[in-house]
């Protein structure tokens, strides 16, 4: 999940709504068909470790996907929202920041949000220009 988050520069609704219909593993790009605004609708073209690690993301649901089924559903199989989100990106990030404390690490940022990732997309992209 925040894989796709940071590697992809996705917004929090669009990932929260994502299908598996508009995962696109040939092509290894995700079509964001729905949008506020026209420049919104696009696509986004995935990295080969993104693609890598969707693959097994897929198989170890416990059943098979419909297209219609949503990428990252909740406990109760639905698409969940940008609150829902959030909360397992800090369960996510209580578990980085135990780990990091475990190898003598310096800590993690105590707030971590799905816009974080988005600009962690930013600054990455910008560094793979060099």
């Amino acid at each position: 999940m925040s894989i796709v988050l940071a590697l992809t520069g996705i917004r929090a609704s669009e990932h929260t709504h994502l299908i598996w219909s508009r995962v696109e593993h040939t092509d290894g790009r995700i079509v964001v068909g729905d949008a506020k605004t026209e420049p919104g609708v696009r696509e986004i073209h995935l990295s080969r470790f993104v693609r890598e690690e969707l693959v097994p993301y897929k198989a170890s649901l416990p059943r098979s996907p419909t297209a219609a089924d949503p990428v990252f559903a909740v406990r109760g199989g639905g698409a969940g929202d940008r609150f829902n989100l959030g909360r397992r990106l800090e369960h996510i990030a209580g578990a980085a920041a135990e780990l990091r404390e475990d190898q003598g690490l310096a800590p993690m940022h105590a707030r971590i949000t799905p816009h974080t990732f988005r600009r962690t997309f930013i600054r990455l992209s910008f560094l793979a220009r060099d």
